[in-house]
């Protein structure tokens, strides 16, 4: 991709984010934005040399998209509270470091295509943030963004992709995990699955 289609890119879903929320009232923080954000660097990435390469591009954004804290505490739920102060730390970097290797892995290439935004406001403060993935190969396909108010602004807590949550994937399998291997051997495979994310 040119640097001029990268900039024509980026100027077109920000256009879609202020048609998405054209009501809000001036200065009240979009939900859409973490969501522009991360679509924004997935595109301008699509053409970076190798996936490692692709994610040094994608952690800025996704680390600024994502509220990995309480993404975190929804994942592990009961098994959250019986961990250690670095336990939680280590976890949360885990997180990170596989939700960035993961979107590395599976947006390359060419540059994804995403459908407008539309948004549901939620309870607890939350709301949905509905997107579609469409790839040249296969029917576009549903991403649903929850995102959540912080205070300081909307992250995204979760991702919906064709009615499937990976919160709740990951929170199933990770349980499943800590109570026959344990903590530390989810870790690892944690940290192993984002070297087999990254190989070339």
């Amino acid at each position: 991709m040119t640097h001029c289609s990268r900039i024509l890119l980026a100027g077109l879903l920000l256009a879609v984010t202020f048609a998405a929320r054209a009501d809000a009232p001036p200065g009240v923080p979009d939900p859409t934005a973490p969501v522009v954000l991360l679509q924004a660097a997935l595109s301008r990435a699509a053409d970076a040399p190798s996936k490692a390469a692709r994610a040094e591009q994608l952690r800025p954004a996704i680390r600024a998209a994502f509220d990995f804290g309480t993404l975190s505490r929804l994942v592990l739920r009961r098994d959250w509270g019986q961990l250690s102060d670095r336990q939680q730390a280590d976890f949360i970097a885990a997180l990170e470091a596989l939700t960035v290797s993961t979107h590395a892995d599976r947006f390359g290439a060419r540059p994804p295509q995403f459908g407008p935004l539309t948004v549901t406001d939620l309870p607890r403060g939350r709301a949905q943030v509905r997107s579609a993935l469409s790839r040249s190969t296969a029917p576009p396909v549903s991403v649903d963004y929850i995102v959540h108010d912080t205070g300081t602004g909307w992250r995204i807590i979760n991702v919906v992709a064709a009615g499937v949550s990976d919160a709740a994937l990951r929170s199933s399998q990770y349980s499943r995990v800590i109570e026959q291997e344990g903590f530390d051997a989810l870790l690892e495979r944690m940290r192993q699955e984002v070297a087999d994310n990254l190989a070339p």
